[in-house]
C-alpha cells in the first residue's frame, strides 16, 4: 500500500504520478448500496420525498450528451458532509436511464478578494479538504494518488486526490480561488463516484 503527497505547481500534470492501488477486501460497485446499473426508481426509493430531477439548460444538456448521460438526473440538495452543504447528483444514462455514476458537488464564497486575507482562505480551504480526505480514507482505505498545490501567493490553489475500491474510482477535487477586482474569492470541491472502464476501453 503506497501513498504518495505530491507538492506541484498547479499547472503540472496529475497524471505522471499514479501509484499501486489501494488492495482492501471490501469491493465498492456503487453509493450508498446503490449499485453501477441500478434503476431511477431505485434512486429515488432510497431518498423518498428528498429527490429533485435536474433542470436542463442547452449548457447542461450539452455537457450530459458528451458522456452519454440524460440530463434531467436525480438530484439531492443539501447533503451535508464534513458541514458542507453538498448537492448531489445521480448520472443516469442516456439509454436506458440506469445508474452510471454519483458526483458531490459545492461552490461558495470565502473571505474577501483583500491579499492580506489569503493565509487565512488557504488555512479554512485546507481544513476542509483535508476532512474530506480523511472522511475519505477511512471510509475506503489509503488512498490512490493525491496532487496538493498549496500555492501560498499565487492567489490559486488546488488538491486532487483518487480511491480505487472493486470496480469504482473515487476523486476528490478542491479549488480555492482569491478572486479579483470583479470577482468574489471561491472555494470548490466535488467528489465524483464513477465505474472504472471494462473490456477493451479499460485496456486503454
Amino acid at each position: 500500500m503506497l501513498r504518495r503527497l505530491i507538492n506541484i505547481a498547479v499547472s503540472a500534470s496529475i497524471a505522471s504520478f499514479a501509484s499501486p492501488a489501494f488492495s482492501g477486501s471490501d469491493d465498492v460497485n456503487g453509493f450508498q448500496g446503490l449499485q453501477w446499473g441500478a434503476k431511477e426508481e431505485d434512486v429515488y426509493d432510497k431518498y423518498q420525498g428528498k429527490i429533485r430531477k435536474a433542470i436542463c439548460t442547452s449548457i447542461t444538456e450539452f455537457s450530459a450528451k458528451a458522456f452519454h448521460h440524460v440530463c434531467d438526473h436525480p438530484v439531492l440538495d443539501n447533503y451535508e458532509v464534513v458541514g458542507i452543504p453538498f448537492s448531489l447528483s445521480f448520472y443516469l444514462t442516456e439509454d436506458t436511464r440506469r445508474l452510471d455514476g454519483v458526483a458531490l458537488f459545492y461552490s461558495g464564497k470565502i473571505g474577501t478578494s483583500d491579499s492580506q486575507q489569503w493565509p487565512r482562505m488557504l488555512d479554512e480551504w485546507s481544513k476542509k479538504y483535508r476532512s474530506l480526505r480523511e472522511a475519505l480514507n477511512e471510509k475506503y482505505g489509503e488512498l490512490y494518488v493525491e496532487v496538493f498545490s498549496p500555492a501560498k501567493n499565487t492567489g490559486f490553489a488546488m488538491a486532487d486526490a483518487i480511491w480505487k475500491r472493486g470496480n469504482t474510482e473515487i476523486s476528490l477535487t478542491a479549488k480555492l480561488s482569491q478572486g479579483g477586482r470583479y470577482t468574489d474569492p471561491s472555494q470548490d470541491f466535488s467528489i465524483h463516484y464513477r465505474p472504472t472502464p471494462t473490456g477493451d476501453a479499460a485496456k486503454l
